[in-house]
């Protein structure tokens, strides 16, 4: 039994290695400007798992997720994550309100209710699954990292207005 743990820790450090690891130069002990140096040098598909990767182990590690828990927790996540943006996608925000007639932003209007109701459902629906693996403390952890993160990416990203409705 130890030797089965052994080995499980030993492959979860190497996953968690793999993912801060580029041509086997570990990305915390590199400068900022050898890191971006690195990370260029990936495709955009390593990137993007590059960044996955990363950020599950933040939210193992910030959610004190057991090892044994955690392929369980990336799946319902990633399934939640994947519904949260099918839900998103149907409003498109890139519109110009003051361009709209009166009937047109009542439907924006009623169009961002309905899905900001549809995220609300998912959001309960997928609460549920968490509690399977997840203490309640965990999910609401986990909630307000999201918030967090979104709140991060947002400050990262360059400020672009809104493209106008045609």
């Amino acid at each position: 039994m130890k030797q089965i743990l052994s080995v499980l820790l030993m492959m979860l450090f190497v996953v968690a290695a793999k993912a801060q690891m580029i041509n086997g130069v570990d990305l915390k002990k590199v400068s900022p400007e050898k890191r971006k140096e690195l990370i260029s040098t990936l495709t955009p598909g390593e990137k993007k798992a590059l960044i996955r990767d990363y950020r599950y182990g933040m939210l193992y590690e910030s959610l004190n997720i057991d090892a044994d828990k955690q392929d369980a927790f990336r799946k319902i996540h990633q399934e939640y994550q994947a519904e949260q943006r099918k839900i998103k996608d149907i409003f498109n925000p890139a519109f110009d309100p003051e361009k709209l007639s009166d009937e047109e932003a009542k439907v924006k209007l009623e169009q961002s209710f309905v899905v900001g109701e549809k995220l609300m459902e998912s959001r309960r629906k997928y609460c549920k699954e968490f509690q399977k693996i997840l203490t309640t403390q965990q999910i609401l952890k986990l909630f307000q990292n999201e918030g967090a993160m979104r709140e991060k990416m947002m400050e990262k990203r360059p400020h672009n207005p809104p493209a106008e409705s045609k």
